[in-house]
């Protein structure tokens, strides 16, 4: 039996599949209105608006803005049961990232006391 040939890349290869990745990451799941009415009443409680909110919850986003998208994770899963992928597909994230989200989230109201 002989080894496996390894397919040299090229750095641009790399680069193009770092960028398809990075669309892989972006929602192609599209929001139900259960989401949606989640991620409004979110963004009210945080003084967001909707738009403002959902145009960079995919982004590195500010401290307010990425509490109010751990809130609006944890409410999803909370009430829906979805999975952490599921998750990160309706929320462009990475199944960790939505984890991390969680447990941020979850931390912030035993320390709020809610």
């Amino acid at each position: 039996m002989t080894a496996p040939l390894l397919k040299a890349f090229s750095l641009e290869a790399i680069r193009q599949g770092k960028r398809e990745a990075h669309r892989k990451a972006q929602p192609d799941v599209p929001w139900n209105d259960h989401i949606k009415e989640i991620l409004v009443v979110v963004a009210a409680e945080f003084g967001l608006t909707y738009g403002d909110f959902v145009s960079v919850l995919g982004r590195m986003p500010t401290k307010m803005v990425g509490r109010a998208r751990d809130e609006a994770i944890l409410r999803a899963q909370e009430r829906y049961g979805y999975s952490s992928t599921e998750l990160g597909a309706r929320f462009g994230l990475d199944h960790t990232t939505v984890l991390g989200a969680l447990k941020r989230a979850r931390k912030r109201r035993e320390v709020r006391g809610t």
